[in-house]
């Protein structure tokens, strides 16, 4: 049905089939499934955040260049098995008119000394109430290859699969006793999920 190239995210993917909807087992087994690379993202805002901010919420709505993540879960009809997580951030001066659209992001390494507390705080991944990833951001700090990945990136060891039923929830955990200082800038953070995705033809 599928050829032999399948990558090690792909082969991951497959023999997790079991776990999928009944309807894509069906779908998979009269050959109407496609590999494509998929990447889910969001960008928000988290100037003065403290504590737990939440990154995903149960009203959000895809909107073009700022999430692909409708209420907190991905495309209908598909299942991805998440094989890299990538972080990136930005900052611009308080008081301008920039929106988490239209800033630059860069590496999360450039940020640090202008807000140790954001370079300093934890990124969860939540699939279906489950707690599957727990990852200081300081670890997307990469300049090139390394054990986890590349720049930005953070390589899974073991792949999460994600399905078009689960809940997602993207949390930041702000260091105690601080917060991301608005008082001079505002601050903003990219969340991408990527890895294969597998959907009807």
């Amino acid at each position: 049905m599928f050829n032999n190239l399948l990558n090690r995210t792909q082969e991951f993917l497959i023999n997790k089939l079991p776990d999928m909807p009944p309807s894509m087992q069906e779908d998979y087994s009269k050959g109407r499934l496609n590999f494509s690379d998929s990447v889910y993202f969001i960008r928000y805002e988290v100037t003065d955040g403290a504590n737990i901010v939440d990154l995903l919420h149960n009203d959000d709505a895809i909107v073009n260049g700022i999430c692909n993540i409708a209420r907190q879960k991905i495309k209908q009809g598909c299942s991805i098995m998440v094989d890299r997580i990538t972080a990136r951030a930005a900052y611009c001066a308080k008081g301008g008119t920039e929106t988490v659209a239209d800033v630059e992001y860069k590496p999360i390494a450039d940020i640090a000394s202008v807000c140790p507390a954001f370079a300093n705080s934890e990124l969860e991944l939540d699939i279906a109430q489950l707690n599957t990833v727990q990852v200081p951001i300081n670890a997307f700090c990469q300049e090139g290859e390394g054990v986890n990945g590349s720049k930005d990136g953070f390589i899974l060891t073991a792949p999460k699969l994600i399905t078009d039923a689960q809940e997602l929830m993207l949390r930041l955990r702000v260091p105690n006793g601080t917060t991301i200082d608005g008082t001079t800038n505002r601050f903003f953070i990219e969340i991408a999920l990527r890895g294969s995705e597998i959907r009807v033809k």
